[in-house]
């Protein structure tokens, strides 16, 4: 009998990412295989041209992963049953916005599915209009609706004189979501290929293991980017991103010291890891603190247009590689924030590890307890379930 399963796949802007999950009635998935590339700097300002470089590399991950992986697991006896592929894509791979639709009529009007339809379809417009690209919607929900200043759950088939809808959107570029799905194509011919943003992934997966909050910041720092995004109300409220993650720790550190990037990313496991020589140490401390005075200026500014509308929930859930994790968190809850009024308080930071989802995610010997393709496992069993 064949295993149900599925690919998970990862792109980033500094890694690629890929996973055999299987899943069975009534269990958690387990991941059974996986690769991770990691990919070079890319020192790159036109957009299009990065994007081609890293959709490369994941055209090679993809192959690799073909011929390697499926190989071994040919050998261990498995006879699996590809359903689909899930992509999950991280920022500047998708955009985020956050819109706002205001009617008003002199006579009450009916709320129909065409209303509300018509409401979407123009904030799509709007974008590819503003923007003068072609866009893919990744996710579109409907956050709020207050008709006659009332709030409601269910604005359908009533009648209003005001209604104020807010919609979360998130755009993909149409030609790099038809690349991503060619080159899975091309090389597992996957009946259904599924591209979600990290924003929905990772506040689908919180909200789904930590029910007793509903307002915090996701702060994903794993790559080349920080990425935020705000919930509010249990709700996707907004996402934020800039270029300073791990790797710009790691450039920042190998440019102070004057050494090469994978140097660099040794100093920080061994800083983590309590093992790094005192006056190697101090040097290292001297880089960091450069560094984060770079990237909390980069994180003010966020925090500032975040917290526009209203305040800012103090509580984060930070995903981080284990090796920056506690300097990144460092960063959130030091002292130069406490006096912003625009937080609810000090903020506190939970770091998300792969432990965390241990309960909700199987990791098979032999495959790599990866957090971001854990995350997408979670979530493509959940949407299967439904």
């Amino acid at each position: 009998m064949k295993l149900p399963s599925s690919l998970v796949f990862y792109i980033g802007n500094g890694v690629v990412k890929a996973a055999v999950v299987v899943h069975e009635k009534a269990k958690q998935p387990r991941i059974i295989s996986t690769t991770i590339r990691n990919l070079p700097h890319f020192d790159e300002r036109d957009r299009e041209h990065l994007e081609k470089r890293i959709l490369f590399e994941f055209g090679e991950l993809v192959r690799e992963f073909k011929s390697e992986n499926f190989k071994d697991l040919a050998s261990k006896d498995y006879k699996l049953k590809i359903e689909g592929a899930f992509v999950l894509v991280s920022s500047p791979w998708y955009i985020s916005e956050t819109s706002v639709i205001k009617i008003k009529e002199q006579k009450p009007f009916l709320v129909t599915d065409s209303l509300l339809s018509n409401s979407r379809e123009n904030i799509v417009k709007a974008y590819r209009d503003a923007h003068k690209v072609d866009v893919a919607i990744l996710e579109q929900k409907i956050i709020n609706v207050t008709l006659n200043g009332y709030p409601t759950n269910n604005p359908l088939k009533k009648k209003a004189e005001t209604l104020d809808m807010t919609i979360f959107t998130s755009f993909v570029r149409k030609s790099s979501a038809d690349q991503i799905r060619d080159i899975i194509d091309t090389n597992f011919h996957a009946k259904e290929i599924s591209i979600h943003s990290q924003s929905l992934v990772s506040f689908t997966v919180i909200s789904d293991t930590w029910h007793d909050l509903s307002q915090y910041i996701i702060a994903d720092v794993t790559s080349q980017l920080t990425e935020l995004v705000a919930v509010r109300k249990g709700a996707l409220s907004e996402a934020y991103s800039f270029p300073r993650g791990k790797q710009f720790l790691v450039k920042a550190v190998a440019d102070k010291l004057k050494v090469a990037t994978e140097v660099a990313e040794s100093l920080l496991h061994m800083k983590n890891e309590g093992k790094i020589e005192e006056e190697l140490g101090k040097k290292l401390d001297t880089a960091l603190a450069s560094a984060k005075k770079d990237w909390l200026e980069s994180f003010s500014e966020s925090l500032a247009v975040m917290s526009a509308s209203s305040s800012l929930p103090n509580n984060f859930f930070l995903f981080a590689p284990k090796d920056v994790v506690h300097i990144f968190s460092d960063y959130i809850t030091c002292e130069e924030y406490q006096q912003f009024s625009f937080a609810e308080g000090k903020f506190e930071v939970k770091s998300v590890g792969v432990p965390d989802l241990m309960p909700y995610c199987k990791i098979e010997n032999g495959a790599t307890g990866d957090l971001s393709l854990m995350i997408g496992a979670i979530f493509n069993s959940k949407m299967k379930s439904l």
